[in-house]
């Protein structure tokens, strides 16, 4: 006798199944610059700030509630797109921060991310709109949780 089975997938089963494969893809090894827009991460032994670099474009660092979280900077005629890096040490793997690439001049948003408070740097891209000649770069998130952040913008192409 053959039975006929049938499976119901709850709502909650496919947010949980959803939330695992978002999240595996947030585990490279190395960095990898996705121009989809998801993030990707490298492993961190100990949360750290990088030193800048003479490629960095425009770079914001957040330790105390006085530091800068906005930046505006001239964009070089060659670049074609950026690369951003972030990362950020927090309270509890529910914090995060993110950010966002505005024209210089005003209006919405070219590219914006959101990464989680775990030490890892990750690792995105945006394109850089023709008529652009400088972006705007915010540092966005309830901070209160974060002890320290950073969000990197350097140009590509």
């Amino acid at each position: 006798m053959t039975r006929a089975v049938s499976h119901r997938v709850t709502a909650a089963t496919a947010l949980a199944v959803a939330a695992v494969v978002s999240l595996a893809g947030c585990t490279a090894a190395t960095p990898v610059v996705h121009p989809t827009g998801s993030p990707s991460a490298t492993p961190a032994t100990t949360f750290s700030i990088p030193p800048a670099t003479s490629a960095d474009l425009a770079r914001l660092v957040y330790r105390t509630a006085s530091d800068s979280q906005e930046t505006t900077v001239a964009v070089p005629a060659n670049a074609t797109g950026f690369s951003i890096g972030a990362a950020c040490e927090g309270a509890g793997s529910s914090t995060h921060i993110g950010w966002t690439i505005s024209p210089g001049s005003g209006g919405p948003a070219i590219s914006s991310g959101r990464v989680r408070c775990d030490g890892n740097n990750y690792v995105d891209s945006a394109l850089v709109p023709g008529s652009a000649q400088s972006v705007h770069l915010v540092l966005t998130g309830d901070l209160r949780q974060v002890r320290a952040a950073y969000v990197v913008l350097q140009p590509s192409g």
